[in-house]
């Protein structure tokens, strides 16, 4: 719908359209954990993604790990973390797979990204 096709209807369903709306943003941030939760309530930024810093810390990198966990839905409790971790690459391989990507190059490059930056930045373990 355009803007003038918009600016026709009656105020009330411009309220309908806005609450609906607003309504599914409210989905989305519960979806994420308490995390986005409370980020949302206390007005912070969005979460920090890979390309705002091309090169994040080791740290940075495991932080946009678990908050991939978080957000869908996996456990990051220690005992979990491992499987939660396998899980999730694991989707990851499907949709690679389904969008033409082979899942074992992914893997591959992974493993090189990972170590290369394990050598080049360090790592806390």
């Amino acid at each position: 719908m355009d803007r003038t096709a918009l600016l026709s209807l009656p105020e009330e369903d411009l309220d309908e359209m806005v609450h609906d709306l607003k309504g599914q943003e409210a989905a989305e941030i519960n979806n994420q954990g308490k995390e986005a939760q409370v980020a949302y309530i206390l007005g912070e930024e969005e979460p920090r993604s890979v390309t705002d810093n091309p090169e994040p810390t080791i740290e940075e990198c495991a932080e946009i790990g678990r908050r991939a966990l978080v957000a869908t839905g996996f456990s990051v409790a220690p005992d979990d973390l491992e499987t939660s971790i396998s899980d999730l690459v694991a989707d990851l391989l499907h949709l690679a797979r389904l969008n033409g990507i082979d899942p074992d190059h992914v893997i591959e490059t992974a493993q090189i990204h990972f170590d290369a930056e394990v050598e080049e930045r360090g790592s806390q373990v």
